[in-house]
C-alpha cells in the first residue's frame, strides 16, 4: 500500500464518521466495538505501509553493510550507518571522517552521525574561478571556491577533500595526468597533496590543516596542481567532496552547505618545440672563438628534458646532410638552458674533423628520439652561417716556449702559453701541462672556469643601523685580473617586484670587501640581501645571502631598548624614594 492510498483512505473514515454522527437521527450512532475495529484496521494499515516503506529502502543498498558503496546520493544511510563518503550520502546531513573504530570497524571508515553542530559553512564557486581551457605547466589553476561562515564564531577548518576525473568524468585521473596538488589562501601557501587512492578511485585529501574562517567573513581557497606535459587526458573535472571543520570557541562539528562545486576544465595538449635563434644563417664564425649557440625550448615533458638534446653542426646545403657532414657537439643537454658555449674547433666532440664548407648550419635535436621509437623534437638553422678557418702560423712545434703568440693564438688545450692574449679562448691556465702529459710547470690554453663568488656577510639574520657603518663580505676565485664586481643592497618586501638599490660597481675583482655606510634614510624592513656580481666581457656571475637580513632606525636596536628600560628602571626607583620621603613627612 503506497502513501498516497492510505491518507485516502484515512480521509474517507474520518468524513465518513463525520457524516454519520451529524445527518439525520434516522441513521443509527456508530458504536464503540466498531471504533475500536476501525482503529485496529489502521493500526494494521500503518504497520504495513512502514514495513513496506523499509522493504523500499532495504533494496535500494546493493551491498553490505561498511562497504565502500553502501552510502550514496540515492541511498543514503542513516546514523551509525557507513561507508559515507560525503555529507549528501547520510539522512543526517553529516558524514563523519575515520571514525570507524567507534563502530567495531576499520578507523578509516566514515560513517553517517547526527552530531550537533552550531551551524554551517556556505561553499560556493569564487566570482573569478578559472574556466576554459588549461596549458599543462607547473601549479595550474584548478578550482577557486569562497567558504562564508554563517555561524556565531569563527570556524577552523581542519580537512578539505576533492576528486578529480577526466575525459567527461568517466575515469579517474592517475598521477601521470595531474599531481602535486597545493591549496592557496590568497598567494600563501597552506598544504600540498599528491593523489590518494580511495575506493579504486584517486582522490586529494588536505588533512592536519588549519584554515581560519572568521564569523559572517568569506575566506577564498584556490586549487592548483602541476600538469605534465603530454598528459593524455583531454579534459578534467575538479570537485568539492567535503570539509571538516569545529567551532574555534565551541569544538563542535561544523558542516559544508551546498558543497556541489566543481569545475570542467579541457586541457589544451600543447606540442612540445624548439627553435634554433643562433647562428640561424648569415653569421661569420672564427676558429678557437667561443660563441653561445641559443635555441628557445618550450613544453618539454619531463622523459625529454631528462633525457636532453643533442646539438650537431651539419657541412652541407642540403636539409638532410650525410653521416659524412654531420658533425657532434654536445649531447645529453637540458634544453631549459636554451644555450650552449661552443669554442669552435677543427674537430668535434668525438674527435672527427670538420670539413671545409660554404655552408653549416646547427641541428638540436631531442637525443630520445635518437635511440627510441618516440617522435622528434628538432629544428635546423634557417640559412647558412661561414667559419673561418685559421690556417697554420705556427713555427714551432706544439709544447714548445714560444708556439703561442698574441699573432699566432693557440687553441684550447694548447700550449705553451703566456698570457690570455695568446689563447683563442681568452684565457691561459697557469702550470696544467700535467694534466697533459707535459712538464706540470706548462701553461695551457683553456676554456675558463666560471667565476665563483660566495657572500661571507651579511648571509642573513643579522640586524643593520641606519646611519652606521658595516662590511660587506665576500669570498671569489676565478676571475680574471680585468673582470669587474658590483655590489647591491635588494628588497624583498614586495614580493616578486624586487627593488634593487645600488651600492658600488667597477670594484676591481681581487676586491673582497666593501665598507658600505647606510645612509640616514634608508628605508627599514625585514627583507633585503646583499648582492655581489662579477663580470667578465660577456656573462655576470653573482651570489646572494642567503636569508634576509634587517634594517632598522638609528637608536632602536636591542642595545639601546636595553639602555630605556635602565632608564626607565632607575626614574621608578628615583620616584619611589620621593614618595617615601613626602609620606615620612
Amino acid at each position: 500500500m503506497n502513501l498516497k492510498k492510505f491518507l485516502f483512505i484515512v480521509g474517507f473514515l474520518v468524513t465518513f464518521s463525520l457524516l454519520f454522527n451529524f445527518n439525520a437521527p434516522a441513521v443509527k450512532a456508530i458504536t464503540a466495538a466498531e471504533i475500536q475495529a476501525l482503529i485496529q484496521q489502521l493500526q494494521q494499515q500503518v504497520l504495513q505501509l512502514q514495513q513496506e516503506l523499509a522493504k523500499i529502502k532495504a533494496t535500494c543498498h546493493t551491498s553490505s553493510l561498511w562497504s565502500w558503496d553502501y552510502c550514496g546520493p540515492d541511498c543514503k544511510c542513516d546514523a551509525g550507518e557507513g561507508d559515507c563518503d560525503s555529507n549528501n550520502e547520510c539522512s543526517t546531513g553529516y558524514c563523519a571522517l575515520d571514525v570507524g573504530a567507534n563502530y567495531g570497524q576499520s578507523k578509516w571508515i566514515d560513517v553517517c552521525e547526527g552530531k550537533a553542530v552550531t551551524g554551517s559553512l556556505a561553499v560556493a564557486l569564487a566570482v573569478d574561478n578559472p574556466a576554459g581551457q588549461l596549458v599543462p605547466g607547473s601549479s595550474v589553476n584548478l578550482l577557486k571556491f569562497s567558504l562564508t561562515a554563517g555561524v556565531a564564531e569563527d570556524v577552523s577548518v581542519y580537512r578539505i577533500r576533492f576528486s578529480v576525473k577526466k575525459d567527461g568524468g568517466d575515469a579517474s585521473v592517475q598521477p601521470e595526468d595531474i599531481n602535486n596538488f597545493k591549496l592557496y589562501k590568497e598567494a600563501t601557501l597552506i598544504a600540498s597533496a599528491n593523489l590518494s587512492l580511495s575506493d579504486d578511485a584517486y582522490q586529494v585529501d588536505f588533512s592536519d590543516i588549519s584554515v581560519a574562517v572568521l564569523r559572517g567573513a568569506i575566506q577564498t581557497l584556490t586549487l592548483k596542481a602541476d600538469i605534465p606535459i603530454g598528459t593524455t587526458a583531454s579534459s578534467m573535472k575538479v570537485e568539492f567532496l567535503d570539509l571538516s571543520a569545529k567551532g574555534a570557541t565551541s569544538g563542535k562539528e561544523i558542516y559544508p552547505k551546498g558543497s556541489a562545486v566543481s569545475n570542467w576544465l579541457a586541457v589544451s595538449l600543447v606540442k612540445s618545440s624548439i627553435v634554433v635563434i643562433s647562428p640561424n644563417g648569415g653569421e661569420s664564425l672564427e676558429q678557437g672563438k667561443a660563441y653561445q649557440i641559443k635555441w628557445r625550448a618550450e613544453y618539454w615533458g619531463a622523459d625529454d628534458v631528462r633525457s636532453g638534446v643533442h646539438v650537431y653542426l651539419l657541412g652541407c646545403s642540403d636539409s638532410a646532410c650525410t653521416e659524412q657532414y654531420c658533425y657532434y657537439l654536445t649531447g645529453f643537454f637540458d634544453p631549459r638552458l636554451e644555450s650552449y658555449s661552443w669554442t669552435v674547433s677543427s674537430t668535434d666532440a668525438n674527435g672527427k674533423s670538420i670539413s671545409s664548407s660554404s655552408c653549416y648550419r646547427l641541428e638540436i635535436i631531442n637525443s630520445r628520439s635518437i635511440s627510441l621509437d618516440v617522435p622528434e623534437i628538432k629544428d635546423q638553422s634557417d640559412g647558412c652561417f661561414n667559419i673561418q678557418w685559421t690556417a697554420a702560423c705556427h713555427t714551432t712545434s706544439l709544447w714548445s716556449l714560444n708556439y703561442c703568440s698574441s699573432a699566432c693564438k693557440c687553441f684550447l688545450g694548447e700550449g705553451d702559453c703566456d698570457t690570455d692574449a695568446d689563447c683563442t679562448t681568452g684565457y691561459c691556465a697557469r702550470d696544467v701541462g700535467a694534466s697533459y702529459g707535459q712538464d706540470p710547470s706548462m701553461d695551457v690554453c683553456e676554456e675558463r672556469v666560471p667565476p665563483f663568488i660566495n657572500i661571507v656577510s651579511p648571509r642573513g639574520g643579522e640586524q643593520r643601523e641606519r646611519g652606521k657603518t658595516y662590511n660587506i663580505v665576500w669570498a671569489a676565485s676565478g676571475y680574471a685580473s680585468t673582470d669587474k664586481i658590483s655590489v647591491a643592497v635588494v628588497d624583498y618586501a614586495d614580493g616578486d617586484n624586487l627593488v634593487k638599490y645600488d651600492i658600488v660597481y667597477n670594484l676591481a675583482a681581487n676586491a673582497e670587501s666593501y665598507s658600505w655606510t647606510i645612509p640616514p634614510d634608508f628605508s627599514v624592513g625585514s627583507k633585503y640581501k646583499i648582492k655581489v656580481e662579477i663580470c667578465d666581457s660577456s656573462k655576470c656571475y653573482s651570489d646572494q645571502s642567503n636569508n634576509y637580513f634587517s634594517i632598522i632606525a638609528g637608536g632602536s636596536g636591542f642595545r639601546n631598548i636595553e639602555d630605556q628600560l635602565a632608564d626607565i628602571s632607575k626614574a621608578i626607583a628615583e620616584l619611589a624614594e620621593t614618595i617615601k620621603a613626602l609620606m615620612g613627612k
